[in-house]
């Protein structure tokens, strides 16, 4: 009996508690999601240079409204995001075709944070293991009768900084939700033919707008025509 009473608090101190914890991003609502009409591409002065910016165009104002609140809450309230809170992928697909990708991107000191608090309230035997469950929203689009638009999105390989908005409708015009852009400091432009099964980009598929949704595409091309410098007063 000696030797078990020995060897069970030995055997114990050797077990690792793992906790697995789930983070759940906060997501785009199905609402807005039906609402959004695809994405368009704007410049903006700022500082005296100008900047490129994608935009996620709706139907009506909650609607953008609704999207914008959830960007700025993967960016933790913040405008300017220097580490990739809001992850947007464009995917050069060829003869003029590209994916647009925006989803929350990776937490990685929130997460060590998150991990060390849990070790920290029993630091013995103690582990954490964080994943993460997020939507994202995907935009197909065809520019070979914009090669002026694509031009702009090609000069994004050599730039550091992307603006982001929400634009909703309203008549024939396009306005921005709110006057403050978020401004991303980090973006990925991708080669399709570079990607490999362990990046996400890798398995979207790019789908043929005026196909899968022609009205909306129609309504999409033709108030983007509308954007030349700047969203109207």
């Amino acid at each position: 009996m000696s030797v078990i009473a020995l060897l069970v608090p030995w055997i114990v101190s050797r077990i690792i508690f793992v906790h697995h914890l789930l983070w759940v991003m906060p997501p785009l609502s199905a609402e807005s999601e039906r609402n959004r009409l695809g994405t368009i591409w704007f410049q903006e002065e700022l500082k005296g240079k100008w900047l490129l910016g994608l935009g996620l165009l709706y139907e009506d104002f909650e609607s953008a409204k609704d999207a914008y609140n959830v960007l700025r809450s993967w960016n933790f309230g913040r405008f300017i995001d220097e580490v990739g809170n809001i992850q947007i992928s464009i995917i050069a697909e060829g003869d003029h075709r590209y994916t647009m990708l925006i989803c929350p991107g990776n937490r990685h000191e929130a997460e060590e944070y998150l991990k060390a608090s849990v070790i920290a309230e029993r630091p013995q035997n103690t582990a954490a293991v964080v994943s993460r469950l997020f939507y994202y929203t995907v935009t197909c689009a065809n520019y070979s009768d914009r090669l002026e638009v694509e031009e702009d999105i090609q000069s994004l390989k050599r730039l550091n900084t992307l603006l982001l908005n929400t634009y909703f409708c309203d008549g024939s015009k396009i306005r921005p939700f709110a006057k403050r852009f978020f401004k991303l400091k980090r973006f990925r432009f991708l080669e399709r033919s570079k990607l490999n099964s362990q990046d996400l980009e890798f398995h979207l598929q790019w789908t043929d707008g005026p196909v899968m949704q022609p009205e909306k595409t129609r309504r999409t091309d033709e108030l983007s025509r509308i954007i030349q410098s700047k969203p109207q007063d």
